[in-house]
């Protein structure tokens, strides 16, 4: 919402969290950086983007966050997209 993305009429109730990129202070190691997403998927459902993040909705992510060194412009960049079923359990 910050880049001025608006949620969707009705919240996507299949998706998939297809890249996530922080901007750090130091360096995370990759348990850490994935614990970090929790946050931001948070957000998607409070804000009305996707209907919830549960396995039953949320595709399990294909790929670890990256990160890279940058002090002065610290965040986190990330692409989500709808699909149309459910994820394989």
């Amino acid at each position: 919402m910050a880049q001025g993305v608006k949620p969707p009429r009705e919240p996507w109730e299949y998706w998939h969290l297809e890249y996530a990129g922080f901007r750090l202070h130091s360096l995370r190691d990759p348990v850490e950086l994935a614990a970090g997403l929790k946050w931001a998927c948070d957000f998607l459902v409070k804000e009305g983007f996707v209907a919830d993040d549960s396995p039953r909705e949320l595709y399990t992510p294909t790929k670890w966050p990256e990160q890279v060194i940058d002090r002065q412009n610290r965040g986190l960049d990330i692409v989500i997209r709808r699909k149309k079923h459910p994820p394989k359990r």
